[in-house]
């Protein structure tokens, strides 16, 4: 931290031995303070004491800090001696705090309190300005969690059973991964920017979000069915690791990719028909890629299922496309772009690459669908190169 003069500290006859302590301490680890007639010290900028080892803060009952604090990876089982007042963020992350008693009573950014032993809110600010975060605690419960967060909120690897007492107002991100979820009764009905809910004991997407402008994650449940998930995502949609056999409402919108990976899933009916970013739909049951997009703007993984035919495989693959450990006879119907294809025939940089007699009547003399042609119909959601990429590989085809 940067050491700034100390010419602006007003004279003080000082009569409190604890925070001649502290002064003492804060010349050590030169920080910058300005001592007021009141008794009281203001830090301008920020005051970072992480990885000091310190067992206890020093008393800064009466020290405000204009910028941000942090006593991160300490040794600290209570925050008696914090700041009064913090005007940036506040974290105390990594430490073995058992309450979040003495916490500032105002923060002016976000406040951080992951890695403790809390098994409480209580203490906690009731509105942040910033994102919160208690993640890897040992709640059970979120009662006392502030009820406004401008930015995201983060209640992950906890044991948290259910929602109430979320916050009411979240303007960022939602996560409740990895707790002991049944419901998401209680939840957001809005997200700005990721909703995380993977890894719980969900059955149902009832009462998720609707509307997710970021990334929808709800992997590593119990779901047997995607009804209640929202009908637009505007990044990545992530279901694998469920009990899934189908893709019945599925988001029929997503600005990234789709993932579906390690589920029992029969058919691609229901996808979105055209995914921007990446399409896993490896180690399902998946006897067709029909019903599947034209156009993956990222990597497409097909293995592990029981395919006999890459019919209806997207015609275009943004990346590397892997189809091992099927069914499949030969690579006839394979995407015309790829940058890699990884298969058990072998491994391609470009579809120019793959051997004739492994494209069978799907080769030079194929015809391609008039549907992969119609470029207009693909979403805003693909970028202009992408989109230019498309059209001319698929213009080379030929006509018959």
């Amino acid at each position: 931290m940067q050491t700034l003069p100390r010419n602006l500290s007003i004279s003080f006859n000082d009569t409190d031995k604890a925070l001649k302590e502290t002064l003492k301490a804060f010349g050590e680890w030169d920080v910058y303070y300005i001592r007021k007639p009141d008794g009281s010290v203001f830090v301008p900028g920020d005051l970072d004491l992480t990885g000091k080892r310190l067992g206890k803060l020093p008393d800064m009952s009466k020290v405000a800090v204009g910028g941000s604090f942090s006593c991160d990876k300490n040794d600290l089982k209570s925050l008696a001696g914090a700041p009064q007042s913090v005007g940036g963020d506040f974290s105390c992350a990594f430490n073995r705090l058992p309450t979040l008693e003495h916490a500032p009573g105002r923060v002016g950014g976000s406040f951080v309190c992951d890695y403790n032993e809390l098994v409480s809110l209580e203490y906690a600010p009731r509105s942040v300005n910033g994102s919160f975060s208690c993640a890897s605690n040992m709640l059970a419960s979120l009662k006392h969690a502030p009820q406004y967060v401008g930015g995201s909120f983060s209640c992950a690897r906890n044991q948290i059973v259910s929602l109430e007492y979320a916050p009411k107002t979240v303007k960022g991100g939602f996560s409740c991964e990895s707790n002991a979820l049944a419901s998401l009764e209680f939840g957001p009905a809005a997200v700005s920017g990721n909703f995380d809910c993977s890894g719980n004991a969900l059955v149902s997407l009832q009462y998720a979000p609707q509307s997710v402008d970021g990334d929808f994650l709800c992997h590593s449940n119990k779901l047997a069915s995607l009804e209640f998930a929202p009908g637009y995502v505007g990044d990545s949609f992530i279901c694998s690791h469920n009990a899934l056999t189908s893709l019945e409402h599925a988001p029929k919108k997503v600005g990234g990719s789709f993932i579906c990976t390690d589920n029992k899933i029969a058919s691609l009916r229901h996808i979105p028909g055209t995914v921007p970013g990446d399409l896993m739909c490896a180690k399902n049951e998946l006897t067709s890629l029909a019903h599947g997009p034209a156009f993956v703007g990222g990597m497409f993984f097909c293995s592990f299922n029981r395919l006999a035919s890459l019919e209806h495989a997207p015609q275009y693959v943004g990346t590397k496309m892997s189809c091992g450990y099927n069914k499949l006879a030969s690579l006839e119907h394979a995407p015309r772009h790829f940058e890699e294809m990884i298969s058990d025939f072998g491994d391609y940089g470009s579809y120019d690459e793959i051997p004739e007699e492994l494209l069978g009547s799907s080769g030079i003399k194929g015809k391609p669908d008039a549907a992969l042609i119609a470029v207009s119909a693909l979403p805003k959601l693909v970028t202009a190169p992408k989109r230019a990429r498309f059209t001319k590989i698929m213009q080379k085809q030929p006509s018959g």
